[in-house]
């Protein structure tokens, strides 16, 4: 479970004025690491962190626990920056975040990025997902480095 809790420095509350409480209440209302349903969706798109970390995968496999820890330890440094967002792919409801991504549960587990400005999007190359290459695929989008790359679920137009 995400126990963590933020708490307002005192010294620094001097200097906070009304829209940068409400900022900080915002940012630190939802859970570093939160599992996508229709109850927390909406949530989600309702924040004022418009980039989301996701980490699709199957609940129920033996990687699921052990990924979503991976992403705890790593969430807090992005706060503000990154809603972190586990995706179940086992669920039905789901398939349509996975199509978007151009993803099948059986393709799992992966991690992509959607940034909700642009809407644009894109996945970590296949491989191992460590803590490392998830904050170095999170330090390249802070960066604008991911805008030149080949969006996820991108189908290459063919004209006729």
């Amino acid at each position: 479970a995400d126990e963590a809790q933020e708490n307002l420095v005192l010294a620094e509350a001097k200097n906070l004025d009304a829209d940068g409480l409400v900022n900080f209440i915002t940012i630190n209302e939802v859970r570093y690491v939160t599992e996508y349903n229709q109850v927390t969706a909406v949530g989600l798109f309702n924040s004022k962190v418009k980039s989301h970390l996701l980490l699709f995968a199957n609940r129920g496999t033996k990687e699921f626990s052990e990924l979503k820890k991976k992403l705890q330890t790593l969430a807090p440094e992005f706060t503000g920056k990154f809603l972190f967002v586990v995706i179940n792919g086992a669920v039905k409801s789901n398939s349509r975040s996975l199509s978007y991504f151009g993803l099948k549960s059986q393709g799992l587990p992966r991690v992509g990025i959607y940034d909700g400005d642009s809407d644009m999007k894109w996945l970590l190359p296949e491989g191992e997902i460590s803590p490392e290459r998830v904050q170095e695929f999170c330090q390249s989008f802070l960066r604008g480095e991911l805008k030149d790359v080949k969006q996820a679920g991108a189908e290459p137009k063919t004209e006729l």
